[in-house]
């Protein structure tokens, strides 16, 4: 009887892997002037990539423990195809860079462990994006995020963090989504290695109305990210890049979108402002973006193209930046799982001093395979 049990327990539970494999041939070509002291430059570069950077593997299970009640876990990192399969033992590359020279070994894309119960929604503990990121996903039909002519709607938002996550049953079509992030952040410093912290405080708030071929939502996010006496520009755990200073840096952030299959084509739309900076007025930075986009299915192949434009408002008219440009290509879907592709993205970053204007376009040819 307990063997029989057992059985039955086990039955109830189970493990999948899953992933995206992706790798492409790409082009990159930037024109302009990188700062006043570079002056003019022309920097080309050819060769494979990881495409979109899609490229993922994991593993997810769920157990029904009964009543509606169920316990889910997911783990789940990036898989760099053009990165290769041996891991880089250069000294250069322990130092600095190993862990992006292993296929296996890149950053993790969610980790989580929680509970889901049926009327009442999914509560997880872990590491995943923050609603406002999945809120973007949503609502952006492009290929490749922050990249030329994608790049719009990622100006200055924070990126994955760990957290308490809820996300609610569906009422009328909506869904809910909360992310509460606090704590203590550990990272590696980029020149040093060595281990620092920096103190996060976010609280995320999103909510999605679908309803047949209408899909909106609105995302809201505040919040701190204290990085102490740290230099910004090392800050890559929450890929913000060099947007914020050194000291506690204060940050809100509003997005909203919405998408509509007309059965010929899907088209979608999303706008939103961020602010940031350090705690005191005069030091806030802001950024408005806006983004289109639309989908022309035809059989096996899909006509993919957006538009964005973003600027970036300093802490003086002199900071100010704008930025707009496209991506465009198509998809040919081999299968239900097996994707090729191609797409061309062009930008272009216009400043106050037009002498540091510059432009960047893409091209890339790729597949991906999901398992």
């Amino acid at each position: 009887m307990a063997a029989l049990a057992a059985t039955s327990a086990f039955a109830q539970s189970s493990v999948t892997l899953y992933g995206i494999a992706e790798a492409a041939y790409g082009t990159s070509n930037t024109t302009g002037r990188i700062d006043n002291a570079s002056g003019k430059y022309n920097l080309k570069s050819a060769g494979l990539t990881n495409g979109t950077g899609n490229g993922r593997w994991g593993i997810k299970g769920t157990e029904d423990i009964g009543n509606g009640l169920k316990a889910n876990f997911v783990a789940e990192a990036q898989l760099l195809i053009a990165d290769g399969t041996t891991f880089d033992q250069t000294v250069k590359n322990q130092g600095t860079n190993s862990q992006q020279t292993n296929v296996f070994g890149a950053k993790t894309r969610q980790t989580l462990v929680g509970l889901e119960q049926a009327g009442y929604g999914a509560l997880n503990l872990g590491y995943k994006k923050g609603v406002e990121q999945d809120h973007n996903d949503t609502f952006n039909l492009g290929f490749q995020e922050a990249a030329a002519g994608n790049e719009f709607h990622t100006a200055a938002r924070l990126g994955r963090a760990k957290g308490i996550w809820y996300t609610s049953p569906a009422f009328g079509g909506v869904t809910v989504n909360v992310q509460q992030s606090s704590g203590s952040a550990e990272y590696s410093d980029a020149a040093t290695q060595a281990v620092k912290q920096i103190d996060v405080a976010i609280t995320g708030l999103s909510a999605l109305y679908v309803n047949g071929p209408l899909t909106a939502g609105v995302s809201y996010t505040s919040g701190s990210v204290d990085l102490g006496t740290t230099t910004a520009s090392t800050l890559d755990v929450t890929n913000t890049g060099t947007q914020f200073a050194v000291g506690k840096n204060d940050y809100k952030a509003l997005g909203y979108g919405a998408k509509y299959n007309l059965g010929v084509a899907t088209v979608a739309a999303q706008a939103g402002k961020r602010e940031y900076g350090l705690t005191t007025a005069a030091n806030l930075k802001e950024t408005k973006w806006s983004q289109i986009g639309v989908n022309v299915p035809m059989g096996n192949v899909e006509l993919i193209a957006v538009y964005g434009k973003a600027t970036n408002y300093g802490t003086d008219a002199a900071e100010a930046t704008n930025v707009k440009g496209h991506q465009m290509g198509a998809k040919y879907n081999f299968s239900k799982r097996t994707i090729g592709y191609v797409y061309t993205g062009k930008s272009k970053t216009e400043t106050a001093a037009s002498a540091d204007d510059f432009k960047v376009k893409t091209v890339n040819v790729g597949m991906m395979h999901n398992f």
